[in-house]
């Protein structure tokens, strides 16, 4: 059960920043080199300065503490006076169709991971040895751990209706055309009822597990920190409409062997059909059996594989223990194989990247459902990296939390 406390979090300051739409960014993982450089056109201030410096090394780490240390000095970044849950509001649009996310923004006691808040994915040290460096330097949680729970009472839903014709505190656009609205709740009622509301609710991590893990190590490390045993996070509920699972399908370069080869490596576990367009093996992939699509760029053919066995087991542990495993040799969770694999998100059409890009294979797979997540991680279970896309993304630099 997430304990949650209000807190005093650090923001732009409204007086220095005119547009925060300018300042925020995409978490630091999901930034490439483009993106990067991108974000430092937009303002020297931009968040992105902080959780993804273009220095290299070492140096990365105390250039982005300087870097924090001088908007703190010049007020470019202030702390609210008041100590706040903060209730954020995100509206897009998905294939046409707006939708309205809500959520809270709070402090939270850390735990052992598998007692009140669950992991769901892998995790791989050397980005949590990356994140613990920069925790160390600013003392800050620069980002969002992005969390879930169940409450089909929707109580935090409910405050929003209260709130949501009122002034909001903070607004922007994030690049990814998310329109984000919030307001700071300091009403003792109100923070009262969202705390017992999570109290009697499991979380799962949906996104932030190495953020999560670092907070945990940078705990054991500086107990004589203060605030280093509570953490920085947003909270949504699993019933919330807005909360969205997207597919990530994984793009496989460097193979070296024929999709014979390939194929007949796994034909024993999967019927396989040979399709003539994309758009086929999606429409077959929208149905309840664990199946997948494959398409082989250079020779131009796609299949779809459907798994033999149909006892209930999860589309993306299937694809990456039986296809890629067995079928292509390639193993996520080693280092010498990550480089085979980059991933394209569940807002990106399938039918124009491959119309349009360069690539030698691409898997097409399901995303899993909200309560296949829940299963997983409540019963110890974790997922291959990579697994969900919870959309939209929580963006850095909105708030942020000093200790």
């Amino acid at each position: 059960m997430p304990k949650i406390y209000p807190f005093r979090a650090w923001y732009y300051n409204p007086e220095k920043i005119a547009d925060l739409s300018q300042v925020v960014s995409p978490p630091y993982d999901v930034i490439s080199k483009d993106d990067q450089s991108k974000l430092y056109d937009c303002s020297t201030y931009n968040f992105s300065r902080i959780i993804l410096t273009k220095e290299t090394g070492d140096e990365r780490y105390p250039v982005a503490a300087s870097t924090l240390d001088q908007w703190v000095n010049e007020a470019v970044v202030i702390q609210d006076l008041y100590p706040a849950i903060y209730l954020i509001e995100q509206t897009y649009l998905l294939d046409g169709t707006e939708i309205i996310r809500t959520g809270i923004i709070s402090e939270c006691e850390l735990e052992p991971l598998g007692e009140g808040i669950f992991p769901h994915e892998q995790t791989m040290e050397k980005h949590i040895e990356d994140r613990f460096r920069l925790m160390e330097e600013t003392q800050t949680n620069t980002g969002q751990i992005f969390m879930s729970y169940s409450d089909e009472d929707r109580v935090i839903e409910s405050i929003w209706e209260e709130l949501k014709d009122t002034p909001s505190w903070q607004n922007c656009r994030t690049d990814d055309g998310v329109n984000v609205r919030m307001w700071a709740i300091r009403d003792s009622n109100k923070v009262h009822t969202i705390q017992m509301t999570l109290n009697n609710s499991k979380a799962i991590i949906a996104d932030g597990h190495h953020r999560y893990k670092t907070a945990l190590r940078y705990q054991n490390e500086h107990k004589d920190v203060n605030g280093s045993n509570r953490v920085m996070v947003t909270l949504v509920n699993s019933y919330n409409p807005g909360m969205l699972v997207l597919p990530t399908h994984r793009i496989i370069n460097d193979v070296h062997s024929s999709p014979e080869e390939n194929l007949s490596r796994i034909s024993t576990k999967f019927e396989i059909q040979k399709v003539d367009k994309v758009e086929d093996a999606l429409e077959i992939l929208s149905g309840d059996r664990i199946q997948f699509g494959l398409v082989h760029k250079p020779s131009n053919q796609g299949w779809v594989l459907t798994y033999i066995d149909k006892s209930v087991q999860l589309d993306v542990i299937v694809f990456h223990d039986l296809v890629l495993k067995v079928g292509f040799d390639l193993d996520t969770t080693k280092s010498e194989d990550i480089s085979h694999f980059s991933y394209l998100r569940g807002t990106s059409s399938p039918i124009e990247f491959i119309e349009n890009e360069k690539f030698e294979w691409l898997g097409l797979v399901k995303p899993p459902t909200l309560k296949q997540i829940f299963d997983i991680a409540e019963s110890g279970g974790v997922m291959p990296q990579k697994s969900t896309y919870f959309y939209p993304k929580m963006y850095s630099g909105i708030l942020f939390r000093k200790f």
